[in-house]
């Protein structure tokens, strides 16, 4: 499935009033230090939300309550019905219950939620029974404070999904926004030691859903983000298991991190995470694939069908057709809608064309090099997500065309500055001197923002961060994303699936080698 709503995790409380259950979501986003005039003006001013009044059916000795939820969830709260299409209603006499789960942190509900409407849709039957299956998920917050956890400053400068709340402690602050990067409770074991490995590892588990002979590529992938962990004295700071054989081993459990291969034929890989909207703690993660991004290429190229002659439009354009799809960020950054592999879909098509025009390919297959490298950017991408990264669509801009080309340095030191990019395959003219396809490791950018993120700073922090994040000019350490890679915005360096120091040089070697396909295509 596909996560829905604003991308802003939230806390209910619950508040017993006479015979009566308050459910509150809590406003967390302004604060003011305990016991003080300003927070008291902070608790006039803003104000929880009441979202139901359950009543209470009975109470047990220890003062628990029951009442029946049904009206929580059984309901379009979230506005689903309207992505369904206009005038879709939700039907409440014929939703259902599909699966409740209950584990030791974190409850797991799931709804077959029905609309109906008059708008006819091609994968139902009938559009007056709509059946959607919602998941609603509820998990136990630490305590702040209770494991360690410390908070850290953002900086501008380096790109991490952020959480903001509005602080009055201090009347003379500058300003009362206080923006903490999301990012995990990472601590060493022993902090005496230069290389320690973890109190608690990042731990990824693979799905058995996921085919045999892609898993070592989905590991390295996932583990290539401990070369950047290890810069900073963390040992094994990931660690990543095959899903154990066991019937109590569940992937809703919170305590699982996992890697889910999907077939929804969505041509999709989201990285979402999961986080304390009071301090930015990344608490779990899931990496999702859909199949769809290896398997759904040859139907469109293969064929060379309508859905794929559009790409050769003049008037044609990546980024317009990503900006169609609402890929900008939103006001705290908390966007996980990437589109990064439902465009690489479409990238392996074209790379199967133009191999084929170049007679690497008799048939369009691609080359496992082009599949599996892709597919290891991808991961390094997602897993960049979970652990707090934005994209940085100016990391391709850090070297020429050419030098994106020489395998022994993209082997070495990456081919663009930031896995968190979107880039295209670099193809070359002469198939002999093929280098990579896509970055197979890490670029400068991306062990930098890890370093501001996780660095362990024992002196003061204020001033460490600051000093990390002047780097920011250094070469290959620029960074610009969603918002600032619009079609409006100036900064030409700052692109979606583009190559190379130069965005004209790459432009033109692309409409070069389209000219050139036009004619074997027509034949």
């Amino acid at each position: 499935g596909m996560s829905w709503g604003d991308g802003e995790d939230a806390i209910w409380a619950f508040k017993v009033v006479d015979e009566k259950l308050f459910i509150m979501r809590r406003n967390v986003r302004f604060r003011a230090k305990p016991n003080t005039p300003e927070a008291t003006a902070v608790s006039l001013a803003y104000s929880d939300s009441v979202l139901y009044v359950l009543p209470i059916l009975t109470k047990s000795p220890s003062s628990a309550v029951l009442v029946d939820m049904t009206s929580v969830f059984m309901n379009d709260d979230q506005k689903v019905g309207q992505a369904i299409g206009p005038g879709f209603r939700f039907m409440n006499d014929r939703s259902t219950w599909s699966s409740i789960k209950n584990f030791d942190e974190n409850l797991e509900v799931q709804v077959n939620a029905v609309y109906s409407g008059s708008i006819g849709i091609d994968t139902v039957p009938d559009s007056r029974g709509v059946q959607v299956g919602i998941h609603y998920s509820i998990s136990v917050l630490p305590p702040v404070g209770s494991n360690g956890y410390k908070t850290r400053v953002a900086d501008d400068r380096v790109g991490f999904f952020l959480t903001a709340i509005k602080d009055f402690s201090d009347d003379d602050a500058p300003e009362h926004f206080v923006r903490y990067v999301n990012r995990w409770n990472l601590q060493k074991l022993d902090p005496s030691i230069d290389l320690s490995p973890p109190k608690e590892p990042i731990r990824f588990y693979i799905e058995n859903t996921c085919p045999v002979a892609l898993r070592p590529t989905v590991e390295a992938g996932i583990l290539e983000w401990n070369k950047a962990f290890e810069k900073l004295g963390f040992a094994g700071a990931i660690k990543v298991d095959q899903e154990p054989n066991d019937p109590d081993f569940d992937p809703e459990n919170i305590r699982y991190n996992t890697f889910r291969w999907i077939t929804a034929e969505a041509d999709f890989a989201m990285g979402p995470s999961r986080v304390d909207p009071r301090t930015g703690q990344i608490l779990d993660a899931d990496i999702i694939f859909d199949a769809g991004f290896l398997e759904g290429w040859d139907s469109k190229w293969e064929s060379f069908g309508p859905d794929a002659q559009k790409y050769f439009l003049p008037n044609w354009s990546p980024e317009d057709e990503l900006l169609r799809a609402g890929h900008i960020g939103p006001a705290h950054g908390r966007d996980h809608n990437c589109q990064y592999c439902r465009e690489m879909q479409r990238q392996f098509g074209y790379a199967g064309a133009v191999l084929m025009g170049q007679g690497v390919s008799a048939n369009g297959n691609l080359p496992k090099e082009l599949i599996h490298e892709g597919l290891k950017e991808v991961v390094m991408h997602e897993v960049g997500h979970t652990l707090g990264l934005r994209h940085n669509f100016k990391a391709s801009s850090w070297k020429a065309l050419k030098d994106i080309g020489d395998k022994e340095s993209g082997v070495r030191e990456g081919t663009v500055a930031s896995v968190m990019d979107y880039s295209p395959p670099n193809i070359a003219a002469d198939p002999k001197e093929q280098g990579l396809y896509y970055s197979q490791t890490l670029g400068p950018y991306d062990i930098w923002a890890i370093e501001y993120g996780y660095k362990v700073i024992s002196g003061d922090e204020a001033a460490e961060l600051k000093k990390i994040a002047a780097r920011g000019a250094e070469e290959g350490l620029d960074y610009a994303t969603d918002e600032d890679t619009r079609s409006f915005d100036p900064d030409p360096l700052s692109n979606r699936f583009d190559l190379g120091s130069e965005p004209l040089e790459f432009v033109e070697r692309q409409m070069a080698r389209s000219m050139e396909l036009i004619p074997k295509v027509v034949d």
